[in-house]
């Protein structure tokens, strides 16, 4: 009995072998595939990587550009105003509403609150300058006056000194007058006596 099934058992083992071989087969050409799909998907990942990391540094350029532009237009417009001539009308262009944006914003608010300070200061140095000359103006006129005062009193003294002069020489006339006077009396009176 077992020897009628050895010839069946045997196409079956080669069914079963052939079956298997054809399924490792499948398996085999399936594994290839999945290796060649991860090929192909691995290589989509390193390109979608490189393209990724070729953008991102476009950008990081880009944006680097832009705020070391952004910076050097500050810095720039900050060395022309500390080296120049002190030009308060300059004023930082401003191309961006980012943080340097705002920074030259402010700045140029800080420069025109200085601006209107030192016109401010200007206009008190012009009204201090008229007063100064208006005060001169009055010192050489007080002095002017003193002068002529003192002229006057010189002139008013040198009067009153003539007049003392012609005083005392008047009272030495009169004085001599009243000797000779006194001796004509006393030579009349001798003469009569």
């Amino acid at each position: 009995f077992i020897e009628q099934f050895d010839p069946f058992a045997e196409k079956m083992i080669e069914s079963v072998k052939a079956l298997v071989d054809e399924h490792m087969k499948e398996l085999e050409n399936g594994i290839e595939d999945i290796a060649a799909g991860n090929k192909s998907g691995m290589t989509l990942n390193i390109l979608f990587s490189c393209l990724a990391l070729f953008l991102s540094i476009i950008i990081a350029l880009f944006l680097s550009r832009h705020i070391v532009g952004s910076i050097n237009n500050v810095k720039n417009s900050l060395v022309d105003i500390a080296q120049g001539e002190g030009d308060l009308t300059k004023r930082i262009d401003i191309h961006s509403n980012d943080e340097l944006g705002q920074l030259g914003k402010e700045f140029n608010v800080f420069i025109e609150k200085i601006e209107t300070i030192i016109a401010q200061v200007k206009e008190s140095a012009q009204q201090l300058n008229a007063a100064t000359d208006e005060v001169s103006s009055s010192a050489q006129k007080i002095s002017d006056g003193a002068q002529q005062q003192s002229a006057s009193f010189e002139e008013l003294s040198g009067s009153v000194q003539s007049n003392a002069t012609n005083a005392t020489s008047a009272n030495e006339i009169a004085q001599g007058v009243s000797k000779n006077a006194e001796k004509s009396g006393e030579v009349m009176n001798n003469t009569i006596e």
